[in-house]
């Protein structure tokens, strides 16, 4: 499964990156981008984490 990002989705990205290189470092940027790497790939073998469902709110408020 391919990774697609928005234009709006790019630009919040690098836009978070800069702001975590700012207020520390580059390599904690790294570590960030590397997590959400880690989590995108996740979704990718279980796309259906990520998936919104009004079952699963009508079920936590029984």
């Amino acid at each position: 499964m391919k990774t697609i990002w928005t234009p709006l989705g790019l630009k919040s990205l690098e836009q978070t990156t800069n702001f975590i290189e700012e207020q520390w470092n580059e390599d904690v940027a790294n570590v960030f981008l590397d997590r959400l790497d880690e989590r995108i790939e996740q979704l990718k073998l279980n796309p259906r984490i990520g998936l919104f469902s009004y079952l699963n709110i009508s079920l936590s408020f029984n």
